[in-house]
């Protein structure tokens, strides 16, 4: 069914051709849509957007034009037809944001100028990451299940399945992240690493070993009773290695932490959301929001 000249357009969250599904759900923010004085001046562009694309049923034009097959005269033509509507939606934009900041009593310089044509060419690739405090985690009562993403059918592998997938298993990313958990707990209450000393290894092993069940137990109470495949043995293993930082997996830890600071510097690509596993012994890692 065709759409008439003078019809609305589709609203943009019914659209599936035109925005992610986070970048929708970043324009629906309600930090966007209850602007007040102390807003952020990010809030008021995604605000603009918003508004924008309720009106129009489209982002922003990019103003970038891929790569084609074409004459030079051609592409230089829809190259500045696509500058020119670049310009005029950044425009656009840019009055919303003014009208936004006036109408919560804020001068327009409180958004960076430089900031509206950056966010319009990269309105679909924009990213909200609401990380937390390593504080705030430790002190969660529960782990997400939506967390571990596909590593759930993984993690749910038994020995009676199949005692290598079981093997398998057991060595997954997060299973060493409740191990850690558990670390950081055992540490929390004894002011010390577990397995520091060599003569305590093995003690420190059997007392680790109950707060990873307590961890295991929280994180499978969140996840509708998951047997998650962690436990006695990697008490043992962190007891054993006792807090120590190997060179080479310092150095791949370094690297990564080094790229996101990049990122953040640069304000390109997308940081890590939100902690960081990786397991030297698989060389797997993975990313979870905990």
């Amino acid at each position: 069914e065709g759409r008439g000249k003078g019809a609305s357009p589709p609203p943009l969250a019914d659209r599936d051709d035109e925005a992610s599904e986070r970048t929708k759900a970043l324009l629906a923010d309600p930090a966007a849509a209850t602007l007040t004085a102390e807003s952020r001046p990010f809030w008021f562009i995604v605000r603009a957007i918003a508004d924008f694309a309720e009106a129009t049923g489209e982002l922003p034009v990019a103003g970038s034009l891929p790569d084609m097959t074409s004459t030079p005269d051609m592409y230089v033509s829809l190259q500045r037809l696509y500058k020119e509507k670049a310009a005029a939606d950044c425009a656009d934009v840019r009055a919303r944001v003014a009208a936004l900041l006036a109408g919560v009593g804020l001068p327009e310089d409180h958004v960076p100028g430089e900031w509206i044509p950056r966010a319009c060419a990269n309105a679909n690739f924009m990213r909200l990451l609401r990380t937390r405090s390593l504080a705030d985690e430790a002190a969660a009562a529960a782990l997400d299940a939506e967390a571990i993403g596909e590593e759930l059918e993984e993690l749910g592998w038994t020995v009676e399945d199949d005692e290598e997938r079981a093997k398998v298993a057991a060595q997954k990313p997060f299973c060493w992240y409740v191990a850690l958990r558990a670390a950081d707990r055992f540490t929390g209450r004894t002011g010390r690493v577990a397995g520091a000393a060599d003569e305590e290894v093995e003690a420190d092993a059997a007392a680790l070993a109950e707060d990873v069940a307590a961890e295991k137990a929280a994180a499978a109470a969140s996840m509708g009773g998951l047997d998650i495949p962690v436990g006695a043995d990697h008490a043992a293993e962190i007891a054993r290695y006792g807090g120590a930082e190997p060179h080479n997996v310092a150095a791949v830890l370094g690297g990564v932490a080094s790229q996101e600071a990049v990122k953040l510097i640069t304000h390109q690509y997308e940081p890590l959301d939100n902690t960081f596993i990786f397991n030297g012994i698989t060389g797997e890692s993975a990313v979870y929001r905990c």
